[in-house]
This record gives structure tokens, sequence and C-alpha cells, in this order.
């Protein structure tokens, strides 16, 4: 097995993906927003990978992060809100903030998993920094 996480370039896997995926056994996959249209096509797609790793574990990663990174849109997936949000009410009612950061994440995990994708690459700790975006 390859220690690399490859992407594709459209929809579907390629006749030459394929063939590459194949041969380079790669650990995982990631899909990006060009990878998505519906959730039966990204469930087939995921599918497919599974297929032709030969692995059920095999990761499939997506950036779905909340606020405006994310890869799956409406009207197919629900918007949800970025994680400053979480961390501005952590400073008003921290067991509250924490309470609904953890439902917030469980749902987007359950969507997710319907559609075949096993790691979420939602960032959790990042520090915000004075001149730094």
């Amino acid at each position: 097995m390859l220690p690399a996480i490859f992407g594709l370039a459209g929809q579907t896997v390629s006749a030459d993906e394929r063939a590459l995926f194949r041969a380079s056994d790669p650990l995982g996959y990631i899909l990006f927003a060009r990878n998505i249209e519906s959730p039966a096509q990204v469930k087939a797609l995921t599918d497919s990978l599974r297929d032709i790793a030969g692995r059920d574990d095999v990761p499939i990663l997506i950036d779905q992060e909340g606020g405006r990174v994310a890869r799956l849109q409406p009207p197919h997936w629900r918007t949800y809100p970025p994680a400053q949000r979480f961390a501005e009410a952590y400073s008003k009612e921290p067991q509250l903030a924490v309470e609904a950061t953890t439902v917030n994440h469980e749902a987007l995990g359950l969507e997710l998993a319907q559609l075949g994708i096993t790691v979420n690459c939602a960032p959790v700790i990042d520090v915000p920094q004075a001149g730094a975006h």
C-alpha cells in the first residue's frame, strides 16, 4: 500500500484513474467539490473507490468544515455553521457551546457516513493569531 491519499478528476472514476489506483494501491482518497453532484452519485463514487481498493476500510476524506469551507452544498446537503460561531458561543455559555458543537458534528458525521465518507478534514484546534488569517 502506497502511503498517499489520491484525488480524482471528476464525478466518476475514469478508466485511466482506475488503472492507476489499482496499480498504486493508495492508502485512501479525498473528494473535492469537482467530485460532488448528488447523494446517489457520491455514494456510488465511494462504493467504486472501495471496490477498486478491495478494502471496505479504505479512508475516503472530504473537507466539510462548515461555513465557507463546504464541499457538500445545498440543495442536497445541510449548511453547517463555521467553527468560529461555536468559539463565540463558548465565550458566553461554555456548556451550551460544547453541546451545540457535539450535536453539529455528530449530524455532519452521520451525513458523511451515509455517503460512504469516513474522514472529515475539519480542523479541531485552529488558534487565531493577530495579523493572520
